[in-house]
């Protein structure tokens, strides 16, 4: 059974405890979940290798020299559009179908912060479409990568990143992402931060409420000496405003309503919501508090590891973007110009001038990655804005890196 499966009546406060043990047992489920994602992280990795792979051998079979050596002709063109533009973004997609069946947040009611996007997604594509339509927007852009290319030259003299002509449009393209995703990801970092901390403090919280009751406070009266405790963050706003509802005379289940619309965490919720049936019911005896504070530990913990533990799966897509990248760049440079494949031209006729609409594939790729990686690591889509363009940029940069350390390695050679 898992954590958000355990159901609790609403006079568990007369039960036995033995009743209510099994909501105190989700460790073993907690630890099949966590497994079950690890192997779908060694999954999605794997298929997209296996899509990388192809894409290396089509772009190499695809070679007029090649296949004149071989003796037959393969246009492999339409085969890479498809690896790149379709096979690999709906891997992601489905992958992200598992992860959302598979991990489970503790935030809900997050649908307004994907409703962020939306406009700045409308303005994006309008950009994009100003870029190939507009001359006079394009040259704005070209004008703009010129300045930045003698700022990072004047500023890293050390460092020669090659022309950016090249990438204006992919450059574009990680700007436009980066704007869908950054209202978004400022929303989640400040939801999160205070859910978070409220996960954290909650079971100190109801432990604070216990020993007050043992002391003879009224229920009431133990809530707000509770809240009134330093050292719960940002949570202490939200405990702030409950003590002010309770000093005006507002029920409970009236602050508990309230609290529905400054909170998202469901094991939050949730314990409220059972402190409120306990104290209504069961007149809030410390010995239930005790086990709902216990309750609540257990549940943070879980979820705390649950996150140390998935954490390190950040670092894969990262690793997996710079590589492919430099797979991409590496293919590119070798069918376009070793001397074996001269004598007929470049691997794929319209390859060379194409490099920008790959490049962009690839860039889009990576935001998408971002939000199976948010998934995996946070349980929520929403957390994968942050990944979104960090991953947008880090495939960026590696794009431009890899065709100079790939002229450094035949210069040496």
């Amino acid at each position: 059974m898992s954590s958000s499966q355990c159901t609790v009546p609403l006079n568990w406060v007369n039960a036995q405890p033995l009743s209510f043990e099994p909501c105190f047992r989700p460790t073993a489920a907690a630890t099949r979940s966590i497994e079950r994602l690890e192997t779908l992280v060694e999954a999605y990795m794997a298929v997209l290798l296996v899509l990388l792979s192809i894409y290396i051998l089509v772009a190499v079979v695809s070679s007029s020299s090649f296949s004149a050596a071989l003796g037959f002709n393969f246009n492999g063109q339409i085969l890479v559009y498809l690896v790149l533009f379709f096979f690999m973004p709906m891997v992601s997609i489905i992958f992200m179908i598992f992860a959302h069946l598979t991990r489970k947040g503790t935030l809900m009611n997050m649908r307004r912060i994907y409703l962020k996007a939306i406009p700045f997604a409308i303005i994006s594509l309008a950009i994009l479409a100003g870029t190939f339509l507009v001359p006079q927007v394009r040259a704005i852009f070209v004008s703009s990568v010129l300045s930045l290319q003698e700022m990072i030259e004047t500023a890293l003299p050390f460092i020669h990143i090659g022309s950016l002509l090249d990438y204006v449009v992919p450059i574009i393209v990680v700007m436009c992402l980066s704007l869908v995703s950054l209202f978004p990801m400022i929303e989640y970092s400040r939801i999160i931060r205070v859910n978070v901390k409220a996960e954290e403090s909650m079971p100190s919280f109801l432990r604070d409420i216990s020993e007050n009751r043992k002391t003879g406070m009224s229920p009431e009266k133990s809530i707000s000496q509770a809240a009134a405790r330093r050292g719960y963050g940002s949570f202490s706003k939200i405990l702030k405003r409950i003590v002010n509802q309770i000093e005006w005379g507002v029920s409970l289940r009236k602050i508990y309503m309230d609290l529905r619309d400054h909170l998202r965490s469901w094991p939050v919720l949730m314990n409220f919501l059972i402190l409120i049936e306990t104290i209504e019911v069961g007149g809030g005896s410390s010995e239930a508090l005790d086990l709902l504070a216990a309750y609540s530990e257990k549940i943070r913990d879980i979820e705390k590891n649950k996150r140390e533990m998935l954490m390190p799966y950040v670092v894969l897509p990262f690793i997996w973007t710079i590589l492919m990248s430099l797979t991409f760049t590496f293919t590119f440079y070798v069918v376009t110009h070793l001397p074996i494949m001269r004598v007929s031209g470049p691997a794929l006729p319209t390859m060379e001038s194409q490099l920008a609409l790959f490049s962009c594939a690839i860039v889009f790729h990576s935001w998408l990655s971002g939000f199976f990686t948010g998934k995996v690591t946070q349980g929520s889509f929403a957390a994968g804005f942050k990944y979104s363009i960090l991953l947008a940029i880090t495939a960026l940069v590696s794009l431009l890196l890899s065709q100079n350390i790939i002229d450094l390695i035949m210069g040496m050679l």
